[in-house]
């Protein structure tokens, strides 16, 4: 998929230590063969409303354009507004499209919420899905962190991308965003 070798994944991850091996879930640093998407990467946020114009002026800067789209409420994932308009854009200017969904109360089935999530952004032309902090939701880590390995897992299995949100008002290290903390 990402046209690399043994020796680069090696090299661009030291902490693999030489092993040879690599598993399912395992977060590793991966060149991308494609110009516009190289060794650092950068996302803007879309909203609702924003002009054309000024999506297409700060394209050229983007790796990825989340696209804040989705709601989770009432036991469900439910759409803001159509964006498959979008994401034919961003797609046809060489970027990422990401779906952003808000989250306003936890899922009861995480296997059903982590499923839906990742047909709706599959089937919407969605390379990743991003999900709104869920810290305000609940201080039980446990389960939030059961939540997100599931997400993670379904689209892992349907080759999704799950990009962390972080709460700049907390020290956090880059393990407790790679372990999904």
């Amino acid at each position: 998929r990402f046209k690399t070798t043994k020796e680069a994944l090696i090299r661009l991850n030291p902490e693999l230590c030489g092993r040879e091996k690599i598993y399912a879930g395992q977060i590793l640093t991966v060149k991308e063969s494609t110009p516009s998407l190289g060794m650092i990467s950068t996302n803007g946020y879309l909203y609702y409303g924003t002009p054309r114009e000024r999506l297409t002026s700060i394209m050229p800067y983007l790796s990825y354009v989340t696209v804040c789209s989705a709601i989770y409420k009432d036991c469900h994932v439910h759409n803001l507004h159509p964006c498959e308009e979008t994401v034919n854009f961003i797609t046809s200017n060489g970027k990422a499209p990401i779906l952003r969904i808000y989250m306003t109360e936890l899922p009861m089935n995480e296997t059903d919420f982590a499923n839906s999530v990742a047909i709706l952004a599959k089937s919407s032309g969605f390379f990743g899905v991003t999900l709104s902090s869920l810290n305000s939701l609940s201080n039980d880590k446990d389960s939030l962190s059961s939540l997100v390995l599931a997400v993670r897992k379904a689209l892992i299995e349907n080759d999704l991308l799950l990009f962390a949100e972080g709460d700049i008002d907390k020290d956090t290290s880059y393990m407790d965003y790679a372990d999904a903390g």
